[in-house]
C-alpha cells in the first residue's frame, strides 16, 4: 500500500516461522525503510494492511487467528492506535477504510449477531453498529468511499445491496433476485459494481453485474454471456473499476451515465493467478514471488 511519500508493506524477520510479523514504511524518494510496528506475537500475522490518505491501518494477531488487534498508524502524528479487538467470543473481519473512517462487520458468537461497524479513527470512537440478519460468509465483502459504506445482505434466496451514509447516518437497500453477492464498490455514487454468484457451490460460475442506483435497477457487465469466472474487482477511481475475467483485466469507465469496458494488456507479462496486484494511489503494484525462492519483486507502475 502506497501514500504519496512512503510504500507500506508487512514483511516477516529472517528465519521466523511468522506468516509476517512487522509493518515497514520505505521512503519512495531514497528507499530507505524503517519498521514502524513490530508483532509481540512469537508466531505471528501481521496482515490485511491497508491505507487512505494520512491513515495506514492493519491487523496483528497469531497465525491460527484466533486473537487478532486492529491498529491504525496516522502519517502526520507517528502514532499508533488500537481500534478493536478479536476473542474467542467475538470475531471480526478485515476492516477496508475511507479516510478517517473504517468499517468491518462483526460477530458475537454467544447472541449469534452480526454488524456492520462504522468507526471514526480521529475521534477514536465506533459512529454506527449496522446489524445485518444472517451471518454469512459473503458478509466479509463490504466496501467505504466518501463516508459511504456498501454491502451486501444476505437472505434465504436473494440479497439485498445496502448503502449507508456515516455523516447523514441514513441507510438505504436495494432488493435482488441475486443469491449471493460479492465485492460491491461504489462507482460515481450512481452505480454499485458487484458480482453475481449464481450458483454458490460453484462460485467459478458467476457474471459481473452494475446496479443503477437512481433507476433501481441491475445490468449485466457481459450481456452476451449468462456466466463467467469474474475472479477480482477493484475501485480504480471515481468513475471506473477493474476486474479480471477469465484471466484477462477490464477497466469499465462511466461516461454519460453508460459504462464502456477495455482491456488491459500486460506490458510485465502479469499472470493474474500467480502474481499479487493491487491499485493504489493511481499507481499499480505488482509482487513476484520467485518459485521454489524467498525472493519477492515489487514492480510500480501508472499502467498494467
Amino acid at each position: 500500500m502506497t501514500t504519496e511519500e512512503f510504500i507500506y508493506a508487512t514483511v516477516d524477520d529472517p528465519n521466523s516461522d511468522s506468516i509476517s510479523n512487522q509493518v515497514i514504511r520505505i521512503n519512495r524518494e531514497n528507499g530507505k525503510y524503517e519498521t514502524i510496528f513490530h508483532s509481540n506475537y512469537p508466531v505471528a500475522a501481521t496482515q490485511g494492511l491497508k491505507t487512505d490518505k494520512e491513515w495506514i491501518i492493519w491487523v496483528d494477531g497469531d497465525d491460527f487467528g484466533t486473537n487478532t488487534s486492529l491498529y491504525a498508524y496516522n502519517e502526520v502524528t507517528q502514532k499508533i492506535i488500537s481500534f478493536g479487538s478479536t476473542d474467542d467470543k467475538i470475531t471480526k473481519e478485515f476492516p477496508e477504510i475511507s479516510g478517517k473512517y473504517v468499517t468491518w462487520t462483526e460477530h458475537i458468537k454467544d447472541t449469534k449477531k452480526t454488524s456492520i461497524i462504522s468507526y471514526d479513527l480521529e475521534q477514536q470512537k465506533q459512529v454506527n453498529a449496522q446489524p445485518i440478519q444472517n451471518f454469512e460468509w459473503l458478509n466479509s465483502d463490504y466496501f467505504i468511499k466518501n463516508d459511504t459504506m456498501v454491502y451486501a445482505e444476505k437472505k434465504a434466496k436473494t440479497s439485498a445491496l445496502k448503502t449507508y451514509n456515516i455523516k447523514e447516518n441514513k441507510l438505504n437497500s436495494y432488493p435482488t433476485t441475486t443469491t449471493a453477492i460479492g465485492w460491491p464498490t461504489l462507482v460515481n455514487k450512481d452505480f454499485i459494481a458487484y458480482v453475481d454468484y449464481t450458483d454458490e457451490e460453484h462460485l467459478e460460475l458467476n457474471k459481473l453485474m452494475m446496479y443503477d442506483l437512481k433507476n433501481k435497477r441491475a445490468i449485466n457487465a457481459f450481456p452476451n454471456e449468462n456466466k463467467g469466472d469474474i475472479g477480482y474487482l477493484k475501485y480504480y477511481d471515481e468513475n471506473s473499476f477493474i476486474t479480471l475475467k477469465n484471466n484477462k483485466f477490464y477497466i469499465f469507465t462511466l461516461d454519460n451515465n453508460q459504462f464502456k469496458k477495455q482491456i488491459l494488456k500486460s506490458k510485465h507479462n502479469v499472470d493474474p493467478e500467480k502474481e499479487d496486484i493491487t491499485y493504489s494511489n493511481n499507481q499499480f503494484f505488482i509482487l513476484q514471488h520467485e518459485v521454489d525462492s524467498d525472493q519477492y519483486t515489487l514492480i510500480i507502475d501508472n499502467s498494467l
